[in-house]
């Protein structure tokens, strides 16, 4: 599933950020890791070219970066839950309770 971004890379001495509203898309998955749902990054792309498989590692680092972002970006997780009709039932310590798939 092909979703929209927007991140901010930051500087990881300093903590100030360097690059600001980069709008990408991403294509985006739906993994399980350990019974939680993540979402999994196979290609990232910013005015219509494919960082991640580029030539330049310039363009194959930034992609990278952009993907760490996206699969700890709530939204796109929310976005590929949805997609697929998943959400929780339960409280969290009720033994019970856990993912499900909305028929």
């Amino acid at each position: 599933m092909r979703i929209p971004v927007c991140v901010q890379i930051e500087d990881e001495d300093s903590g100030e950020t360097v690059l600001f509203d980069i709008e990408a898309e991403v294509d985006a998955s739906l993994e399980w890791y350990q019974g939680e749902p993540r979402a999994d990054i196979s290609s990232v792309y910013l005015h219509g070219v494919e960082l991640l498989r580029s030539r330049n590692t310039f363009f194959q680092q930034l992609g990278l970066i952009i993907a760490d972002k996206a699969e700890d970006d709530d939204n796109v997780l929310s976005r590929l839950l949805e997609a697929e009709g998943v959400h929780f039932a339960g409280h969290p310590n009720d033994p019970a309770s856990g993912w499900r798939v909305t028929p």
